[in-house]
Formats: C-alpha cells, sequence, structure tokens
C-alpha cells in the first residue's frame, strides 16, 4: 500500500520508496518494477497525472494531479519556477584512493560550509532527462548541511 502524505481536492502527495519508479518504463508490460502512479491510481480508484518525477534509486514526495486542469495549473507554476524542490541527501564518503598521484584532488578547494553551485546541461528525454552538450543550462544550488554515520556527508540540494 502507498502511503499518502497528503490528500486534497486536485492533488495527492505520496512517498515513493526508493526502487519504485515514478510513473511506468517505456518496457511497461514487461518491466515487473512497482511504478507509484500506477499504484496509487488503483489504491484511489482514480486516473492520476504526474507533475514530476523522481529518479528508481531515489525515495521521495511526490505530486499527483486529480484531474486535467489541475495539471494544467501546477505544470505553469513549475513553469514559471513558482514551486521550490528542496532534496536532502546523504552522499558516500569522499574517498580519492583510485585517482593517479599527481592529480590534485577534487576536495583540496572545497570549503564544505559554502553553497556550491553545480552547474551541467540537461538535454530532456522522451522518459528521462541527461546530461548532454547539446542540453539545456541546468543549476543546482548544493550546501553540505552535516555528516552522517561512516563519513558521509548530509546534503539539501534545491535545483533551479
Amino acid at each position: 500500500m502507498v502511503k499518502i502524505i497528503w490528500d486534497g481536492k486536485d492533488f495527492v502527495a505520496a512517498d515513493k520508496p526508493a526502487l519504485w519508479l515514478t510513473v511506468p518504463s517505456r518496457f511497461e508490460k514487461e518491466d515487473e518494477r512497482q511504478v507509484l502512479g500506477r499504484e496509487l491510481e488503483k489504491q484511489l480508484g482514480s486516473q492520476l497525472f504526474p507533475l514530476h518525477r523522481l529518479d528508481f534509486e531515489v525515495s521521495g514526495l511526490v505530486l499527483f494531479a486529480k484531474n486535467p486542469s489541475a495539471h494544467r495549473q501546477a505544470s505553469r507554476w513549475f513553469e514559471g519556477r513558482e514551486i521550490k524542490k528542496i532534496y536532502h541527501a546523504i552522499s558516500g564518503p569522499r574517498n580519492f584512493s583510485h585517482w593517479p598521484k599527481d592529480l590534485a584532488k577534487a576536495d583540496e578547494d572545497f570549503d564544505l560550509k559554502k553553497e556550491q553551485e553545480w552547474k551541467c546541461q540537461i538535454l530532456r528525454g522522451k522518459r528521462r532527462s541527461y546530461e548532454h552538450p547539446k542540453g539545456d543550462p541546468a543549476i543546482t544550488h548544493a550546501l553540505c548541511v552535516g555528516e552522517a554515520e561512516g563519513g558521509r556527508l548530509r546534503w539539501q540540494l534545491s535545483p533551479l
């Protein structure tokens, strides 16, 4: 059963477990992975419209519209950047043991207390976005907010 975090007149927010798809893959008939949107539709007994996605490996809240007009309105909010997304992440411990000895380590001038700006170019495919030289500029503000067990780092990430 899908854990519903909030259920309103036009929208529903659900907790997507890691290792679940947000929406079906293009190989839906052969793909046996669990799909949050499909499970939530069965649970609520109605069609839903995803407003954003989270990668398969990621857990977190996903917002769905309950009708086409709510979907159009929320899509405008996302396009107009009226909605701010904040992700909380844990990264593995920094380990440069595999780097050649003559190569500077990436953390030598990395100030963990300062907000970082990560830039790349994202190309939007039919089902998934990926980094590509011809993609649109993408910026994420990243702030290390502390350490977790085993030398891992806790982050707050805000995609612009």
